[in-house]
C-alpha cells in the first residue's frame, strides 16, 4: 500500500465559511488564509460584521 500525495492546506480546496455573529468566523478565515488556504465567506446579513473580513481577490477566480 503506497501513501498518496501529501495533504497540506495549499493542496486542499477552498474553505467555505457561512458566518454569523461572533469572532470565530473571522478568526478561522484569517488562520486558514495564513496557512495558504483559499477562503470564501458568506456573511449572513444582519448577523455577521462584514468589516471583520478583509476582501481580496485571487486573479483568475
Amino acid at each position: 500500500m503506497s501513501a498518496g500525495p501529501a495533504v497540506t492546506p495549499a493542496t486542499r480546496g477552498p474553505l467555505a465559511i457561512i458566518a454569523g455573529a461572533g469572532d470565530f468566523p473571522p478568526r478561522l478565515a484569517a488562520l486558514a488564509a495564513q496557512q495558504g488556504r483559499s477562503v470564501f465567506v458568506a456573511a449572513l446579513d444582519g448577523a455577521a460584521e462584514s468589516r471583520c473580513f478583509r476582501r481580496s481577490r485571487t486573479p483568475g477566480l
